[in-house]
């Protein structure tokens, strides 16, 4: 009786290794089991294509104007705007080079000596209590917006060292109207 059992656990696992190895085990419909794990499969590939696009991972669809972006924050919801910038701060070295394009209000900073203006592009959360910016650098072909203007840029982001602390940019930035 107890190889018996052993022997339906040892079965057990190598129906449930071949479902994770290859994807999906062909069984007979009438099969309950086949039936509950088609269905959670199909709802992880739903989930995976939502959160493909909550994050822009996926494709964009009007390639003409989105083209050469690697993450666009514009189509995205406050709340995951505001959970990506965050995750940029936290991990820059994950974003460098990449082309990340954002909206937001348009923040005018001078530094303390008055010799430098900082532009940034302040993204608040959907309860708007909290804020994160990126500053920009608008290449020469692009005036830069008056403060508190709504501002949509792209540019490819890196970070810099200022008198020993280390600031997010984007670079070679473009405007759009």
């Amino acid at each position: 009786m107890r190889y018996q059992c052993c022997r339906k656990k040892l079965v057990a696992g190598a129906v449930a290794l071949s479902l994770v190895a290859c994807g999906r085990l062909e069984v007979p419909e009438a099969s309950d089991e086949y039936n509950e794990v088609v269905v959670a499969e199909e709802s992880a590939e739903e989930e995976e294509e939502i959160d493909k696009n909550l994050l822009g991972d996926e494709e964009p669809e009007d390639t003409s104007e989105s083209a050469g972006i690697d993450l666009d924050l514009t189509g995205m919801s406050t709340t995951m705007v505001y959970s990506e910038v965050y995750n940029i701060m936290v991990n820059p070295k994950d974003y460098i080079g990449k082309t990340i394009k954002m909206k937001g209000e348009c923040l005018i900073t001078p530094s303390d000596d008055n010799t430098k203006v900082y532009y940034a592009c302040l993204i608040k959360d959907a309860t708007a209590c909290c804020s994160q910016g990126i500053e920009f650098e608008l290449s020469e072909d692009y005036e830069y917006p008056q403060e508190g203007e709504q501002v949509t840029v792209s540019g490819i982001f890196d970070t810099y060292e200022e008198d020993g602390v280390m600031y997010c940019h984007l670079k070679n930035a473009k405007r759009y109207e």
